[in-house]
């Protein structure tokens, strides 16, 4: 099934691109979405996304369609065709 994921700040610029398009397999969850992009982009890349235990790091902020998702929910979270993920760091200022 085709899926965009969308990359904000740093995220974006630690990848290269905003945007990814990817085809995975139906029934795919968050997590496996960011690992097929992780796979595919700079090591640095991959630091920001996944802690060194293998898990989503808890201080990004997910969304799916117009639905947030906790980074420990991204495991379980099936996505469907068409969706698109929204993956951003941290913001902070004043």
């Amino acid at each position: 099934m085709r899926i965009q994921v969308e990359f904000e700040a740093q995220l974006r610029t630690a990848l290269g691109q905003g945007v990814v398009d990817l085809d995975i397999a139906e029934g795919s969850s968050i997590v496996d979405a960011l690992r097929a992009v992780v796979a595919q982009g700079p090591e640095a890349f991959a630091a920001r996304v996944f802690s060194e235990d293998g898990t989503i790091r808890p201080s990004l902020f997910i969304v799916v369609g117009e639905s947030a998702v906790s980074s420990l929910d991204a495991g379980a979270y099936s996505l469907s065709v068409d969706d698109r993920v929204v993956v951003m760091p941290p913001i902070a200022g004043g």
